[in-house]
């Protein structure tokens, strides 16, 4: 039974004494101890456990449920003013010159900022997606795997899939409408888990370790050979959710892309999104060795599912009915997996068949062992490539 005195006078209040002055020291007790626990800073075993447990959760197809995400993507000019004006000199000297859409979008950044595109994406698992982009110029883009709806569009041309080629893609057709994901999935997962997504999935990384100093921790995550693929994560932790956050993350060595050691993306903005119910990162820039910055992420908000949920959202486009995600769309030509048909779309709606999809030259039983195991690696090889390329590029 407890004891304690009232008053100063020295008398003694046995048990629960529900005196006001003993009721407040014991809230003061409380929350000093409270205050205390906060301010001890964690231990490196649970840092380690809270990474592990954020990279194994990452390795899962991202699924938001019935609401969607939007963010914005923002790309910045590569070239200084002098290489921009030999650039110009060299273009103006050949017609059509390759280099001409980069000569273009560094003059169109310095008069009008940079480059953007806006996603919007509506996923619940692997097997039931919707993807959007609003390009700041030219064809807008959609996706979307649900069922026996597998669909793609870009501008005014349309291509249906069968439903069998989101899980056994046919390379020499170009039925690959997995190859989206690739686009979406490792962006998605820097504004959701500072990138782990990759690290945990394709690359199977593990952390060999872990640095605590007050509130600030380390990581380094490892890929086993033969390729390399290191990378330090640095952050700080917050014990009122009891969880850590990914501030910065380094590219210590990469045997797929040595160029790019040192290549580094800065987290900022981490808030908890009622919506989402999860938390989320508010932005993400990624900086070149040097400390040049060539991309941006902005989160942009959860959006409510449209009137009609996933039934009218994955719905395939027939140039007739709006989009729930982006109202009218124009259809100029559809190509059809499913007939393996090629039609032109008239101004009027009509459609009209023009000609058929190359036969697939396949060898069944050369390509059999393909199934269980090749097939299975054509998402992870992408992604691979799409980053690698895409970070030459820029």
């Amino acid at each position: 039974m407890g004891r304690g005195t009232i008053g100063g006078v020295g008398r003694r209040c046995e048990g629960r004494c529900r005196a006001p002055r003993c009721r407040a020291a014991a809230v003061i007790a409380m929350i000093s101890a409270s205050s205390a626990s906060a301010r001890q800073p964690p231990t490196e075993a649970q840092v380690r456990a809270w990474l592990e447990r954020e990279i194994e959760a990452s390795k899962s197809f991202p699924s938001l449920g019935e609401v969607g995400i939007r963010w914005r993507e923002e790309d910045f000019n590569q070239l200084s003013q002098a290489d921009i004006e030999s650039l110009r000199a060299l273009v103006s000297k050949v017609r059509d010159h390759p280099r001409s859409e980069e000569l273009r979008r560094a003059d169109r950044e310095r008069e009008q900022g940079p480059f953007f595109r806006t996603f919007l994406v509506f996923t619940d698992s692997k097997d039931r997606w919707r993807t959007a982009s609003f390009p700041a110029e030219g064809p807008t883009k959609d996706a979307c795997i649900a069922g026996e709806r597998v669909w793609s569009r870009f501008g005014g041309k349309l291509t249906v899939y069968k439903p069998s080629h989101a899980n056994e893609p046919s390379l020499e057709a170009a039925a690959v409408p997995r190859a989206y994901e690739n686009v979406f999935v490792p962006t998605l997962s820097y504004i959701l888990d500072g990138g782990l997504h990759v690290l945990g999935r394709v690359m199977d990384s593990r952390v060999t370790s872990v640095r605590v100093s007050g509130d600030r921790w380390e990581a380094m995550l490892v890929k086993d050979p033969p390729i390399a693929h290191d990378v330090r994560l640095e952050g700080r932790w917050d014990p009122r959710p009891r969880r850590g956050f990914i501030e910065r993350r380094t590219l210590a060595e990469s045997g797929y892309s040595p160029e790019s050691k040192g290549s580094y993306a800065t987290f900022t903005g981490w808030s908890y999104n009622e919506n989402l119910e999860r938390w989320v990162c508010g932005e993400v820039n990624h900086f070149h060795a040097d400390g040049k910055r060539w991309r941006r992420l902005l989160f942009e908000g959860a959006v409510p599912m449209p009137e009609g949920g996933w039934d009218a959202i994955t719905r395939i486009p027939d140039g007739k009915d709006t989009d729930p995600l982006r109202g009218e769309v124009v259809l100029r030509t559809v190509r059809d997996f499913r007939t393996s048909e090629i039609a032109k779309i008239g101004e009027d709606g009509s459609l009209r068949v023009v000609g058929e999809i190359p036969p697939m030259v396949r060898d069944e039983d050369r390509y059999a062992w393909l199934r269980p195991v090749g097939w299975v690696m054509i998402p992870v090889s992408l992604m691979v490539f799409v980053i690698v390329r895409h970070r030459r590029a820029s």
